[in-house]
């Protein structure tokens, strides 16, 4: 056994603290007009309301999820589609970037060299991937392949994109010089990816009890695939970290390498009921939401579970993300 993974093996036992952050939760409320008005609250780690609400704007189209990314300085930014705001760490709330007419902001993401966006427009079905720095937009990415976009780490932090349709998954990097691997084309990708080292893993599914997970090098003509036992052995989302961790219906699992540690499942302190989702980049806590707003924190680090919550809002409200946000 690595002197690394012993190491991970000692801290699982050590006590840990709980999260040094709180949860942002970012809901709708439908007016008379049709219009809908996104609304921002903050939320303690178990999931208690901490202050006042704050209007945002009026929503325009964004995605599912993504569409709210922890920036510098303790700041969150926040996409409305139309236009991108950000919430001071004294919650005080300021436009940062207008979109152009006819262009939405679906998604976006800090990283140290920008705001990176996932955009669409009205006259295009491929998105686009733009940065907005120093007060200006900038396209990297002019037509990406058709499918959902997810703004992802890559090796080294490197920013890429995942294009997901129905039967495949494309791996791009946001610049035009980065790396580049073979399209996975084979059976259903669950939509998440993880990466060891410049390794990337993909969980798949083939068919109703088919489950799998695909391994690609960057510049390889193609990948390999590894089959899980049974949909109770099976890895169906990644969530980056150190080690590299798999989210699983019974708990997460650890890496070694490009294998997930059976005998080291950290199970769910309750029973998940619906789909779950990665909320946050592991530094070193992030949430697996279970719906759209209850959920548990998780240490990568030290792969120990954190608090519980449940956040729930008055008719007619609605939740459209919980994400992390500094205190």
């Amino acid at each position: 056994m690595t002197l690394s993974m012993l190491l991970w093996l000692a801290g699982c036992g050590a006590h840990s603290n709980s999260p040094s952050a709180d949860l942002l939760t970012l809901y709708t409320t439908p007016s008379k007009d049709g219009t809908e008005w996104m609304w921002e609250n903050r939320f303690s780690p178990d999931g208690h309301p901490l202050g006042s609400a704050r209007r945002l704007g009026i929503l325009g189209p964004v995605a599912q999820t993504e569409i709210a990314t922890r920036g510098p300085h303790h700041s969150t930014f926040i996409t409305l589609g139309s236009k991108i705001v950000s919430l001071s760490k004294t919650q005080h709330v300021r436009t940062v970037a207008v979109m152009p007419p006819g262009y939405y902001a679906l998604s976006i993401r800090w990283w140290p060299l920008g705001l990176l966006t996932v955009v669409e427009s009205d006259q295009a079905s491929h998105a686009q991937i733009w940065s907005w720095r120093q007060g200006r937009w900038t396209v990297l990415r002019k037509s990406l392949p058709e499918g959902i976009v997810t703004l992802i780490d890559g090796p080294s932090a490197h920013p890429m994109a995942l294009i997901v349709d129905p039967h495949r998954l494309y791996t791009v990097s946001v610049f035009s010089r980065g790396l580049h691997y073979p399209v996975f084309d084979y059976g259903s990708p669950q939509g998440t990816a993880g990466f060891v080292g410049n390794t990337e893993v993909i969980p798949y599914a083939a068919g109703a009890r088919g489950f799998g997970q695909w391994t690609a090098k960057p510049n390889a003509k193609r990948g390999s695939r590894h089959h899980f036992l049974s949909v109770q052995q099976a890895v169906i989302e990644m969530a980056q970290g150190s080690p590299l961790w798999g989210v699983m219906a019974r708990g997460m699992v650890p890496y070694h390498g490009t294998r997930p540690q059976w005998s080291q499942i950290r199970y769910w302190p309750a029973p998940m009921q619906t789909t779950m989702v990665v909320e946050g980049r592991g530094t070193p806590w992030i949430v697996i939401l279970d719906g759209a707003s209850q959920g548990v924190w998780f240490n990568v680090r030290s792969g120990n579970y954190g608090p519980q919550f449940s956040i729930t809002m008055p008719y007619p409200d609605v939740v459209r993300e919980v994400a992390i946000i500094a205190r």
